[in-house]
């Protein structure tokens, strides 16, 4: 499931940003932490009685990823 999500997060978000110049692998590199970071934040969640709310889970996530692919993609 993780490779999926990587796979999907690098197709969709991190090569249509990226650069010609920016190598496959650092893409795949950026696209496993998403995935992990993904991954990761999920488990946490779960071991928290699901508090805060999944929105705002989705929202933390997303802007997590955007601040610290931002600067990897380009």
């Amino acid at each position: 499931m993780r490779a999926y999500f990587a796979e999907l997060y690098q197709r969709r978000i991190v090569e249509p940003l990226s650069r010609e110049k920016t190598s496959s692998a650092r893409r795949e590199i950026i696209a496993a932490s998403a995935a992990g970071a993904l991954f990761g934040l999920l488990f946490w969640w779960l071991n928290h009685d699901l508090s805060p709310s999944a929105e705002d889970m989705g929202e933390f996530y997303w802007r997590l990823m955007a601040m610290g692919s931002e600067g990897m993609i380009r």
